[in-house]
């Protein structure tokens, strides 16, 4: 495991984490919510899943937390490593 650097403060904008890092940069990934929904509607494996029945498609705020190890917590059961917030996370939004 390579040292990445470390969440210092994050925000969730609709679908998108806002990610700052210890080392002065802020990136954004995509959250694992909206990852599902985007697979859901896709034809991949021939059909689609119905995701507008599923309970989780209810956004009712955000809590965030940033454990000592670096590792994000978004409402209490989503979890993000630090590697997957550096390596997966892009420096703009497109």
């Amino acid at each position: 495991m390579t040292d990445v650097p470390r969440a210092v403060k994050a925000e969730m904008a609709a679908s998108m984490l806002k990610i700052q890092f210890d080392n002065g940069e802020t990136r954004y990934l995509k959250s694992h919510l909206a990852k599902e929904h985007a697979e859901a509607f896709s034809m991949k494996n021939g059909k689609r899943k119905n995701s507008l029945l599923a309970s989780q498609t209810t956004w009712v705020g955000s809590t965030i937390e940033i454990q000592p190890d670096g590792t994000l917590v978004l409402n209490e059961n989503d979890y993000y490593s630090p590697e997957e917030l550096w390596n997966d996370s892009k420096e703009h939004i497109i």
